[in-house]
């Protein structure tokens, strides 16, 4: 900005200098028009300049050219962002950057997946707990059933001694051996295992009482107060008399008769005793 203002002030120091030059050539021929020697044409120049307004570019005092300050006027910005003629921001031409957006949707995913892998972790550990659970459970049922099958069994043989009659200790339980006698064609042998699970289930159910001594007989009288079980027991005892004292033979129809009533006898057996 001084330079631009030190440019303008040589400039008119240099037009006051061709001012000067021109006034010194016609000076001669106003002086001599007008009287004037030559000498007093400076001094009409220095005149004419104190006359006039006030140069700050001008010392009279010394007749000579003096330094201009020249300060930028600071209310004056270029720059103010109040100007009509303000660019604003230019646009970014940087791309947008890839990487944080895809490493903040690839942590989403992966700590997705990782609650569904804790989920799954937890849904097979659960599973295996129901699992073994059962497994134990259905281990105790049947270790519980075989007790109680272990337990009646050895109940059975302890009736079974306690008959009024001989017999020989089945393979299984009285009245399976009762069947496989009965599908092997050995009916005389199907009736007296017949009879004794009859006599065992009445004493199990406290109908009667297995002692020793007792005959086929007295277990019936003691069944009186049941009617119909007193005559199914005594059907299936008299057709086990025939067979085990009397020696004879056993009829295919006559066996089934007596097992047949079966269904009859286990109905009866849920009464309560009098």
């Amino acid at each position: 900005m001084f330079a631009i203002f030190k440019n303008l002030i040589r400039r008119a120091i240099a037009l006051a200098a061709l001012v000067a030059a021109c006034l010194a050539l016609l000076g001669p021929a106003r002086v001599f028009a007008a009287g004037e020697t030559p000498g007093t044409a400076g001094d009409s120049g220095r005149k004419a300049l104190r006359d006039h307004r006030t140069y700050p570019w001008y010392d009279p005092i010394d007749d000579e050219l003096k330094r201009v300050s020249v300060q930028a006027d600071r209310d004056t910005n270029t720059t103010s962002h109040n100007s009509n003629w303000e660019l604003g921001d230019a646009p970014s031409t940087s791309l947008p950057s890839f990487w944080p957006s895809f490493w903040s949707g690839l942590g989403s995913v992966l700590r997705v997946l990782f609650y569904l892998v804790i989920a799954g972790i937890l849904a097979l550990l659960v599973s295996l707990l129901v699992r073994a659970f059962l497994k134990r459970e259905a281990r105790s049922a049947v270790a519980s059933q075989s007790t109680d099958d272990d337990e009646e069994r050895e109940g059975e043989v302890d009736r079974v001694e306690n008959l009024p009659f001989a017999v020989q200790r089945p393979r299984s339980d009285l009245l399976s051996e009762a069947r496989r006698l009965y599908q092997e064609g050995n009916f005389g042998q199907a009736i007296i295992y017949l009879f004794s699970y009859q006599l065992v289930q009445l004493d199990k159910h406290q109908f009667i009482r297995l002692t020793r001594g007792k005959t086929n007989r007295q277990y019936v009288r003691e069944v009186r107060t049941q009617p119909p079980l007193q005559r199914v027991l005594e059907q299936t005892m008299v057709a086990f008399e025939d067979v085990f004292f009397g020696h004879h033979r056993l009829e295919r129809e006559r066996f089934e008769a007596c097992w047949n009533r079966l269904d009859d006898f286990h109905q009866q057996l849920q009464q309560v005793p009098a």
